[in-house]
């Protein structure tokens, strides 16, 4: 709560200079997106993750601690719920394009090796409308939109397993399925389009991509750095150091966090020592996060830009509203979500 109550201070004192002029020059570009104001969203007792907007603007979902349970609520803190508490749920959960269902990978077992299932919920009441075993190398689904409606698809050893194509009146019929279904080997990402044999996007590890609107251009975490790929060429462009990044909703800018921390688990020793107070750690990782401010950048690389710049106050895991006026965020070891009410976003 002290922490929660310094940043809201800090933020109606600092925010009319929240992002510094740190983007390439030029009479051509204008300026890229800056804060505006600050809404907390408060969750009390809950520690949410992962917060991402739905398609209609109308519902903010969560992951609970570790990965555990999807949470909703409204963008103006009310109708708080929980849609699922399945294990592992909240992790990359992904919204139906016309925001009526959410897909997520839930654990089935919580000791011994991982097994899991292919969850899609209803938001109205959270019913399983369908549950599909899937291997345990699964990797968290995701929604395709094609000539038939919209489906769920995720990749394993075994093959891709999907669900079934279903109606989506709100979104046009494009003619190809898109986004495709990037391979995903050794911990790396490729692309079939490039030949039989696997063919990484970059050098070593890449994981968790986010395609634009348009299904045709990716971005994706490369070992802490930023990557963008526009779907055609033989590799990927690694853009900046930083994680977690995602598409603005016209394609334009990246959003993404940039972060340190000692990497140490809670139960090492060598993770209590004074040095590294305050003792905070990732839900994912459990690596202890000591900074964490949110930047932007546009695909080509060009416009890098600081969104925050809040010592001792930790953004992470940015996501966008469905027009473009704000990011969503959480703050490292806070019982609320922020949202970032952004001046502009230009071209």
């Amino acid at each position: 709560m002290v922490m929660l109550l310094r940043f809201l201070i800090y933020c109606f004192l600092w925010v009319p200079g929240l992002a510094p002029a740190q983007q390439t020059s030029s009479p051509t570009i204008m300026a890229a997106p800056a804060v505006a104001s600050v809404q907390q969203i408060s969750l009390p007792g809950i520690h949410p993750s992962a917060p991402q907007w739905s398609p209609d603007g109308q519902w903010l979902s969560f992951s609970g601690p570790k990965g555990n349970g999807i949470g909703l609520v409204k963008t103006d803190g009310t109708g708080l719920r929980w849609l699922t508490r399945e294990p592992g749920s909240g992790f990359r959960h992904a919204w139906a394009p016309d925001s009526t269902r959410i897909v997520c990978r839930a654990r089935t077992v919580t000791t011994g090796p991982r097994r899991y299932a292919i969850l899609t919920l209803s938001i109205p009441d959270g019913h399983v409308e369908s549950r599909v075993e899937a291997d345990r190398d699964a990797l968290p689904p995701f929604w395709q939109h094609g000539p038939e409606g919209i489906r769920w698809i995720s990749q394993s050893s075994s093959g891709p397993p999907a669900g079934p194509w279903l109606p989506c009146p709100a979104l046009p019929s494009p003619e190809e399925i898109r986004p495709p279904l990037l391979p995903w080997r050794n911990q790396q990402l490729g692309f079939p389009a490039l030949g039989n044999d696997f063919q990484p996007l970059v050098p070593g590890r890449s994981q968790d991509p986010h395609w634009n609107a348009a299904g045709d251009r990716v971005v994706f975490d490369a070992a802490d750095r930023i990557a963008c790929w526009d779907g055609t060429s033989p590799q990927a462009a690694v853009l900046c150091p930083g994680q977690q990044p995602a598409f603005s909703p016209e394609g334009h800018w990246i959003a993404y966090q940039v972060t340190r921390d000692h990497t140490h688990a809670p139960e090492d020793p060598a993770a209590h020592t004074a040095s590294t107070l305050p003792h905070l750690h990732d839900d994912r990782t459990n690596h202890q996060i000591t900074e964490a401010d949110l930047w932007v950048i546009r695909p080509d690389g060009t416009g890098a830009s600081q969104l925050t710049a809040t010592p001792d106050i930790l953004e992470v895991e940015p996501a966008w509203s469905p027009d473009g006026r704000s990011l969503i965020c959480r703050i490292e070891g806070a019982e609320s979500l922020t949202i970032l009410r952004l001046k502009e976003v230009s071209p």
